[in-house]
């Protein structure tokens, strides 16, 4: 089943959704979200290069946040439930968040070793949302959302909340005040729905992985002074240093991008990727004199993102931020 959030409701004007629970109503091609409480949102749109548009494609990868040049860049997908589920188990919740442009679900998917990854970088920026699969069977019936960490440090209980339409996926909206006390902890989460003849069903636990914060700092350019570089110097290479980043984990990538512009024109683009096996040291990458030496007089910049998710969840690219300088 593939969903959106129907943009014609809100006149083109960017929301954030005060609902706790989004109701879904099924048309003959499409399940489109409907809000029943909107105000303008106080996300600020992607900037710079881009233009905040209904057209996704406009941001790198589809842009779900943007603060200046610090934020997220990811690509889509709809919900995914457990297909292993019996006519008699109730099937384990999806957790995700609403795209900021575009209002799509975007599904955290569950890794056998993770489990679901929720960084607070989404906590903290996007409408976090939970997805629960009810039943035609399920009218009037009412739905608790039960988090508990695996240490047993942490529990919390949301709801209950009424099934609006039977047999459809309710969506519930979690809050920066109920998620941040299970910061750094791994969460066992389960949708409780009690019927109205009394009777209670537990859905399977999703195994969440709840990731503290990142804490980083600027890259370091080898021989960077004054907002410029010498194209002259370090002909073996020139070295750029990542400092340790607090609370990143192994499953992270770091992705560093090397731009050169004359003018408004890109004329040299080169990336790579760096896996974070050893997370608690500093990443370092000799960047080749191929990108810098030949380009005196020219614009560069350098920007280093971070991707939050496990390797089968790499759509979460989080910037650190962009250095701009000059090629003397």
């Amino acid at each position: 089943m593939k969903l959106r959030l129907d943009f014609r409701l809100f006149k083109r004007d960017p929301v954030s959704i005060k609902t706790v629970l989004i109701r879904t109503k099924k048309t003959k091609n499409l399940s489109t979200l409907t809000v029943t409480q909107i105000e303008p949102a106080r996300l600020t749109p992607c900037t710079r290069k881009y233009r905040a548009t209904e057209n996704t494609e406009q941001c790198m990868d589809t842009l779900i946040y943007s603060n200046k040049d610090v934020g997220f860049s990811s690509k889509l997908s709809s919900p995914q439930f457990d297909k292993s589920a019996t006519r008699e188990q109730r099937e384990k919740p999806a957790l995700g968040f609403l795209a900021f442009i575009s209002g799509e679900f975007v599904v955290l998917r569950e890794t056998e070793k993770w489990g679901a990854v929720l960084p607070m970088e989404i906590i903290k920026t996007l409408p976090v949302m939970m997805a629960v699969s009810t039943r035609k069977s399920d009218i009037g019936a009412r739905i608790t959302l039960h988090w508990v960490s695996t240490d047993d440090l942490a529990k919390a209980s949301f709801g209950p909340f009424d099934v609006s339409v039977a047999g459809n996926v309710e969506f519930i909206r979690l809050s920066l005040e109920q998620l941040e006390p299970f910061s750094g902890k791994s969460v066992n989460v389960t949708a409780e729905i009690k019927l109205p003849n009394g009777v209670i069903e537990n859905s399977p636990a999703l195994l969440t992985d709840v990731t503290r914060e990142l804490n980083y700092q600027p890259a370091i350019i080898e021989g960077l002074v004054d907002g410029g570089i010498d194209a002259g110097t370090h002909p073996q290479g020139r070295l750029i240093t990542i400092p340790v980043i607090e609370h990143l984990r192994p499953y992270n990538t770091l992705l560093l991008q090397w731009r050169v512009y004359a003018g408004n024109e890109k004329v040299f683009d080169q990336s790579v990727e760096l896996q974070a096996n050893r997370p608690e040291e500093a990443f370092m990458y000799s960047l080749p004199a191929q990108a810098y030496s030949p380009f005196k007089g020219f614009k560069g910049e350098f920007q280093c993102w971070i991707q939050l998710g496990t390797e089968i969840d790499s759509r979460l690219l989080w910037s650190t931020g962009i250095s701009f300088f000059d090629i003397r």
